[in-house]
């Protein structure tokens, strides 16, 4: 902005500067009753100005006559225009109009340095709303990219998290079908356990059964035994009475016979003892029974022998009858 220049910048005439030319200001001739007006104005020192001495008519009306024609004559700038007052009033007009102007002055001083530092002030504000509305962009891309990693980020643990609650499902659901198979095989386990002890039990008693059996078996071939060492001691003793005990042995032999082929036809009929009876059979060795030989000696031969396989059937046949009533 231009800077305004004062009068005394230029350093000329403060007459010349402040008032107008004489082409400028319009042409009036002074009435009397200004010019008395402007005389009668007090001037700046105070005093007041001595009035004129009184002049005759004549010479008064010649003396306005002449000053009318003088006052049409002389310029607007003329300095006999100026009168002491007019003077003093035009100094502290133009020295009034100085201090406004220097007031003027300094305000739009003021003004301009207000403008300026506004000026300043408007461009920094202009830099940082810049700076701040590309923080902003650079924030608001930042957030968008934010938003779509953690939008990603959840649907990546979304999708993790189905998966693992599938895993899961699934997990469950093998581990009841699993429980369910080891329930399944864990009652089919007890339930063989429970037929193997029942099982067991059987084996106990049937064994049990045999083994007592076994030893009234046992009993009755020691019994057998010692009939038959009496028998043989009997025999060796007394040879004499061997004639008249063949006929009696040859009754208690057929007697024997019928007895063994009874007990074996018994045997027969009953399956469920058939095992336990060949094998004592076995044991007595019945199994030579039915063939007899004659010899040139007698009517039956291995007399001694026949009587002692008698016996021991007999023995077997009461121990199994023993054992069947057990």
């Amino acid at each position: 902005m231009a800077v305004w220049e004062t009068d005394d910048e230029h350093g000329g005439p403060v007459a010349a500067t402040a008032l107008p030319t004489p082409r400028d200001t319009p042409h009036r001739t002074p009435s009397r009753s200004s010019r008395k007006s402007r005389r009668s104005v007090t001037p700046p020192n105070g005093k007041k100005s001595p009035s004129p001495p009184p002049v005759p008519n004549e010479k008064s009306s010649k003396r306005s006559s002449r000053n009318i024609t003088n006052e049409d004559n002389i310029s607007v700038l003329d300095p006999r225009r100026f009168t002491p007052t007019l003077h003093a009033n035009l100094v502290a007009e133009i020295l009034n109009l100085r201090r406004d102007q220097e007031e003027k002055t300094k305000l739009i001083e003021n003004l301009e340095v207000s403008l300026h530092a506004s000026r300043e002030e408007q461009e920094s504000l202009q830099e940082s709303v810049a700076t701040t509305t590309k923080e902003s962009r650079s924030l608001k891309r930042q957030l968008a990219l934010l938003e779509g990693g953690t939008s990603s980020a959840l649907g990546e643990l979304a999708r993790e998290r189905d998966e693992a609650v599938d895993s899961i499902t699934e997990t469950k659901k093998r581990l009841e079908a699993a429980q369910k198979k080891i329930r399944s095989q864990e009652e089919a386990e007890q339930k063989i356990h429970d037929l193997w002890s029942q099982d067991k039990d059987s084996w106990e008693e049937e064994k049990r059964k045999y083994e007592r059996r076994i030893h009234v078996a046992e009993s009755r071939l020691k019994v057998v035994l010692d009939e038959v060492t009496a028998y043989q001691a009997a025999q060796a003793n007394g040879h004499a009475a061997e004639s008249d005990m063949e006929d009696n042995n040859d009754a208690a032999s057929v007697r024997t016979m019928s007895m063994t082929n009874s007990v074996r036809f018994s045997m027969q009929q009953s399956p469920g003892k058939v095992n336990n009876v060949n094998s004592l059979a076995d044991e007595l060795n019945l199994d030579g029974d039915d063939d007899w030989q004659t010899d040139d000696g007698g009517p039956y031969s291995q007399g001694s022998t026949d009587e002692t396989k008698a016996s021991k059937a007999l023995s077997a046949l009461e121990a199994l009858r023993e054992a069947d009533s057990g």
